[in-house]
């Protein structure tokens, strides 16, 4: 049996390949990334040949099979004042957190750039002071107004995970 493994402080996906091409594949996380030097064999068909170029996740980074590859997904981002949401903080799934103690606006991808389906960010807010998440010309849980994120603290934070239909923009806080 083979044992291809990748892995960085926030993935590992492992692929084990027995000897008739059968593969057995865990994650400890929901995202899809692997190392495979010989390609990957399904039920008798080669599906992905080795030393392939695969894209991990839509609009990031592209690994070669058999090299070892970096991907930035779920990094923090740091923000204590108002902030314009990128499209690379969607495709790299990333946390935006917020400490201290002012009140302002994260504003989402515009209309003309939206991240494609299933892509998403986490907006983690400990600071005493209330962020507004503001669309850009799309809907937000089927409504053109804003999120409010309550004001938290270290020990009580509030969130809100944003995600993307391609169209419009899903989400749910969490307090």
């Amino acid at each position: 049996m083979t044992n291809n493994t990748w892995s960085d402080p926030t993935l590992s996906w492992y692929v084990f390949q027995d000897d008739s091409g059968s593969i057995d594949e865990e994650s400890s996380s929901h995202e899809h990334a692997s190392r495979v030097d010989q390609g990957i064999t399904i039920n008798g068909n080669n599906v992905l040949a080795g030393n392939s170029t695969i894209t991990i996740n839509p609009g990031a980074t592209a690994c070669t099979l058999g090299s070892s590859c970096s991907i930035p997904l779920s990094a923090v981002n740091p923000q204590t004042s108002p902030y314009q949401v990128t499209t690379t903080d969607f495709s790299n799934y990333k946390t935006i957190t917020v400490g201290g103690g002012g009140s302002f606006t994260i504003t989402l991808v515009a209309s003309t750039s939206q991240p494609p389906n299933g892509q998403h960010i986490h907006i983690i807010n400990y600071g005493s002071g209330t962020i507004s998440i503001a669309r850009s010309g799309q809907d937000i849980n089927g409504g053109t107004s804003s999120l409010i994120l309550a004001a938290g603290s270290a020990t009580a934070p509030t969130s809100a995970d944003i995600i993307s239909d391609g169209t419009n923009y899903f989400a749910y806080l969490a307090h």
